[in-house]
Parts: C-alpha cells; structure tokens; sequence
C-alpha cells in the first residue's frame, strides 16, 4: 500500500485520538482546561478526522 493511500488514514486516527483526549480532560474532576479552548480542538479533531477518513477513501478507490 502506498504512502498516499496510508497518510490520510494515518491522519484520520490522529484527528480522533485528539478529540478523545481533549474529551478526556474535560470530564477530569477538577479539570482547568479552558471549554472554549477544548469544544475548538474537538472541532479541528473531527474535521481533519473527517477530511482524513474521506481523502484515504478517495485515494483507494482512485
């Protein structure tokens, strides 16, 4: 398998492992993590989950 084909899934799990760890120190007792901060990263985390599950999806069936 290619590395074009593997990168964005790479990405892809990336993006999710962010979000579930911002998520994480949410729910901490006693977190001091900012939720503005924290909502903000989840949104990046998803989308580059996103782009990255739907580029490695495009690039194997290309």
């Amino acid at each position: 398998m290619e590395m074009s084909v593997v990168f964005p899934f790479a990405v892809a799990l990336f993006g999710l492992y962010n979000t579930a760890v911002v998520d994480w120190e949410l729910t901490k007792p006693g977190s001091r993590v900012c939720p503005k901060c924290a909502y903000t990263r989840m949104v990046l985390g998803t989308v580059l989950a996103a782009w990255g599950a739907y580029e490695g999806v495009r690039r194997l069936g290309a």
